[in-house]
């Protein structure tokens, strides 16, 4: 219809727009929310394959004896890896089905109690097509994670699988397994990038993530050759500590990669929540204008003025000039054919506020130029706000052209001012200097502050008096505004929160995978005379060491991408909430050693003597 109707009325002038261009800010705001749910989304599908991938090298650890035993009796690679790639793909489909089942069930479920919170009505029901994307990313995370462990596993021989239990051959897998493997990344690649809205920002994604993995696992390799080749502490315990971070089989690689992909990942999300509260809700105006006077005639303003003066409690009346016009052209450039920057493309839409003024308004402050003599009389100059000279590429000198009435008015770039939005005063993009526009029909707007008490009063005064000037009632419009920022805080926390649950379950699941190992070393350190104080001790260290590594490089790498999404993909200001990020990254080391220490009591609880007969 749009299409139509702008082919039917080429020459009306008139502005189409849809139901997402109704407020372009609420608009932007809503893109950068959906901006984030996609990080969220993405994150927690990364995080999952660390989870699977952490799994499957658990599972496998425990089944090399057996695998060996069967390579001993005559099986071949090729059984092993059907037998255990079958195995891990029934666990898989068992749970890509509940995930599926509990997934649709909660919307449903949640329907009623969603009514009140979100504008519109759910409607409940099972979609297929999100179900088919959830199903496929499972399959191919599961597959994707297990083959190369399992490929590996599968063609070593027997006595070399009996030996990698304490020296850890790093041979790679065959070619094909090799290409397999690279196949199933790309794939999943291609499905993370192609499913989502935002193409560009996934594909950066994926290649954040592919950087993340590489620099984690050669800072894991740095850190067992430095431990390895440093001279050996005087202490037993941390002798023991530094042993654990470089001996065959230890769990550095694996456990640095887990919490510092996790924790980069929440420390970024973490500071983009942080940044999307700062930019809607913290920046609210602490008192705002009671009311917006709209259309008001110039020759009602004298009494107008004496009207608001007489209610008790009103004060700080603001009038200023108020007409409509349009950017026709810059530098003599049509603005259809403007290539302005896509936060600043608004200005150029249509017709526009603006106003003239003597004086520099209140609120604004001069960043360049100057502003023009109280008495100014001569050709028609013009003031523009910061962003807006910045996103359309315009500067002191160059000319505007605006078509105010039917008629082009030209007028050169005299000053360039700094607006502070969130004020919810009178605030325009374009300032004429007085003069001309002085002698063109307009009307007035004018803000009021005023107590609760005299809003009533105030209201029905002018609305009585004057029936032509329509009143927007601020009270109302901040309570729905903060009634939507709330709305959306929650919705955002809570997707969060999801990824910061899944964080955590990898990381346990990381720990868990070095629980059998611990088990035995524990019983055989007990063994030897050691303490459950000193192992506790040694844990700590290890487990300490190795969360702070990650930490500091989550903070630093959390913080860059979290810079990069909010500047370079959100198009908005950043703001560094360090304590914020600090927290998130220091939590990671508190659950770290928490998860760690849980674990190492177990196996220092169990009695020595089974387990010593069980190696």
């Amino acid at each position: 219809m749009e299409a139509t109707a702008k082919a039917d009325f080429a020459a009306s002038g008139w502005r189409i727009r849809d139901w997402k261009e109704g407020s372009p800010g609420v608009r932007r705001f809503l893109d950068r929310a959906a901006l984030f749910l996609v990080l969220v989304g993405l994150t927690a599908l990364l995080i999952g394959g660390v989870g699977v991938a952490n799994a499957v090298h658990a599972h496998l650890d425990g089944k090399t004896p057996t695998i060996a035993t069967l390579k001993s009796l005559g099986a071949t690679t090729g059984l092993i890896f059907r037998v255990y790639l079958w195995q891990t793909l029934l666990l898989a489909g068992f749970g890509i089905l509940l995930g599926l089942v509990v997934g649709s069930a909660i919307p449903n479920l949640a329907a009623g109690a969603l009514a009140n919170i979100l504008p519109l009505p759910l409607v409940p029901g099972l979609y297929w097509q999100p179900l088919a994307l959830a199903a496929a990313y499972g399959l191919l995370v599961a597959l994707a994670f297990t083959v190369w462990p399992l490929a590996r596993a599968a063609d070593i021989r027997p006595a070399a699988l009996y030996r990698d239990l304490v020296a850890p051959n790093r041979r790679l897998p065959r070619p094909v397994y090799v290409a397999a493997t690279l196949l199933l990344f790309g794939l999943l690649a291609a499905l993370a990038i192609l499913g989502a809205e935002e193409r560009r920002f996934a594909l950066f994604f994926v290649i954040g993530a592919v950087i993340a993995f590489v620099l984690f696992r050669l800072i894991a390799f740095g850190i067992a050759t430095l431990t390895r080749h440093a001279r050996p502490p005087r202490g037993a315990r941390l002798k023991l500590a530094m042993a654990s971070l470089h001996r065959p089989g230890a769990a550095t690689s694996a456990l640095l990669l887990s919490l510092g992909v996790s924790l980069t990942l929440l420390v970024a999300i973490a500071l983009v929540e942080s940044n999307l509260h700062a930019q809607v809700e913290e920046r609210l105006p602490d008192e705002a204008p009671a009311f917006f006077f709209v259309d008001i005639q110039p020759g009602q303003l004298d009494d107008f003025r004496q009207t608001v003066a007489a209610v008790p409690g009103a004060r700080d009346l603001e009038t200023v000039p108020n007409l409509r016009g349009r950017i026709a052209s810059i530098k003599g450039v049509p603005s259809e054919r403007i290539e302005a920057s896509p936060d600043q493309r608004w200005v150029l839409q249509g017709d526009r506020g603006l106003t003239y003024a003597r004086d520099l308004p209140e609120g604004s402050s001069l960043i360049a130029g100057q502003w023009w003599p109280r008495d100014y009389d001569g050709p028609p100059l013009i003031s523009i706000e910061e962003r807006a000279a910045k996103g359309l590429g315009v500067w002191l000198g160059d000319r505007l052209t605006v078509n105010i009435l039917g008629r082009d008015i030209d007028a050169e770039v005299a000053s360039i001012r700094r607006l502070d939005w969130t004020s919810f005063g009178i605030n325009f993009v374009l300032v004429f200097s007085p003069g001309l526009l002085e002698r063109a029909p307009h009307t007035m707007l004018a803000t009021v502050k005023a107590t609760p008490e005299a809003e009533t009063t105030l209201f029905r005064a002018v609305t009585q008096r004057y029936p032509n000037i329509s009143v927007v009632r601020m009270k109302d419009v901040l309570t729905e505004l903060n009634s939507m920022v709330e709305k959306l805080g929650g919705a955002i926390r809570g997707a969060a929160g999801v990824t910061l649950i899944a964080g955590l379950i990898v990381l346990a699941g990381a720990l868990a995978a070095e629980h059998r190992r611990r088990l035995k070393e524990s019983a055989i350190l007990k063994a030897l005379g050691a303490t459950r104080r000193d192992i506790i001790i040694a844990h700590l260290i290890e487990y300490g060491s190795v969360g702070l590594v990650g930490a500091a490089l989550a903070f630093g790498l959390g913080w860059l991408a979290a810079w990069a999404m909010v500047t370079q993909m959100m198009n908005a200001s950043f703001y560094f909430a360090p304590g914020v990020a600090a927290l998130t990254a220091l939590g990671g080391v508190a659950a770290t050693l928490l998860l760690g220490l849980a674990g190492a009591w177990q196996a220092l609880a169990a009695k020595p003597a089974p387990l010593l007969r069980a190696v």
